[in-house]
């Protein structure tokens, strides 16, 4: 094979290549691949070919630079070897270790560097949530290039289809503590008094905490938390133990009808006790609620920062209820310790598309407290 045959082929290749490049490298930002195999091995090939391409076109450089470097021999000067001269087993030899050497170069290369970027919180005893408080730091490069990537707005509501539902009774105003007291009084209580939590209590918790409290825009309802984009990527479960009227079960709240849809029927207190790594006041709680983030809801519109945005918008609510139950006279604790797989498989979600991510324990309190 001629060399202008073999240039014209590692021409077209190394085009296909920086495509190949190009495309693999969206792929990987629009997935957030941090080590996107198949992107990693065409910018080895692209790499090769880069090189290759410098070996067939080097006779034609090296004549033009010294055409160019010696003006006055330039008429006594032979002209370059044409693109055409055919390749001779020296110059192929030449090329093939050319090839060779850096194609090993460059997995030599990727190797160390792979070596080299691995963070030191992505060993077992590191701090998983430093590194993605890190990687999730918003820049203008960033923001353009993964909203390339955008997915699908999710519904703003879940339904679980199929599923009894219980009409809550509506909100009464007997939250009447002065928001100073509520805040001054406000206490992790995990003392509970073995009484039924009335079920008008219930339905005043979930409303304040949780519930649709503006319909001036039909379209889009606001709530009693604050929420980025008022996205509410939020879900409430309550594990129900003992309320009035209501069957013990898990149940997911439902806040354009303030209803209730049962999740899975029965007493799961001490199951949700487990899974709350033996935290006993789960199992003496009246009920005790399970906030769960449906990532994809801010996903679409935020990206990475929509992780961060979930769980400040899981505290805003956490705290609306621990005023809530102060103001009604409950006790309230929050926990954030617990098995993430067991209490995911308790309210029925994947742990991917949609996780636990906060539990808060409600209950009388003792007459003393």
């Amino acid at each position: 094979m001629d060399r202008r045959r073999l240039l014209m082929m590692s021409s077209v290749l190394l085009v296909v290549a920086v495509i190949g490049a190009g495309v693999t490298g969206q792929i990987a930002v629009a997935f957030d691949i941090n080590r996107f195999a198949l992107h990693r091995y065409i910018a080895y090939t692209l790499l090769a070919l880069a090189l290759l391409h410098v070996v067939l076109v080097a006779p034609t450089l090296i004549g033009l630079l010294r055409h160019w470097s010696m003006p006055r021999r330039r008429a006594h000067k032979a002209p370059p070897a044409p693109a055409s001269a055919p390749l001779g087993r020296r110059s192929a030899l030449r090329i093939g270790l050319g090839l060779a050497a850096s194609a090993g170069a460059g997995a030599a290369i990727g190797f160390w560097r792979r070596g080299l970027d691995v963070p030191a919180e992505l060993n077992e005893a590191g701090d998983l949530g430093v590194l993605y408080h890190r990687w999730s730091r918003p820049t203008y490069a960033g923001g353009l290039l993964k909203s390339l990537g955008a997915i699908a707005q999710p519904p703003l509501y879940k339904e679980i289809p199929g599923r009894m539902a219980h009409t809550l009774p509506p909100p009464t105003d007997l939250a009447r503590m002065p928001l100073h007291q509520a805040i001054r009084q406000r206490r992790s209580r995990r003392d509970f008094a073995d009484r039924e939590l009335p079920m008008q209590q219930l339905s005043d918790l979930l409303f304040l905490a949780a519930g649709e409290t503006d319909h001036a825009d039909q379209g889009w309802p606001f709530r009693a938390f604050p929420s980025s984009g008022a996205l509410y990527p939020t879900e409430t479960y309550v594990a129900v133990r003992s309320v009035g009227g209501l069957e013990p079960g898990v149940y997911h709240y439902q806040p354009a009808r303030h209803a209730l849809a049962l999740v899975r029927a029965g007493d799961l207190s001490r199951v949700l006790m487990r899974a709350a790594v033996e935290q006993e006041m789960v199992a003496a709680a009246a009920a005790t609620f399970v906030l769960a983030s449906l990532f994809d809801r801010a996903r679409f519109k935020y990206q990475d920062r929509s992780y961060r945005y979930a769980l400040i918008e899981a505290g805003h609510l956490g705290q609306n209820l621990y005023l809530c139950a102060e103001a009604l006279g409950l006790g309230c604790c929050g926990i954030g310790a617990f098995f993430d797989d067991d209490v995911n498989a308790l309210i029925g979600v994947d742990g991917l598309q949609e996780a636990s991510v906060y539990l808060l324990a409600v209950g009388p309190r003792h007459a003393s407290t």
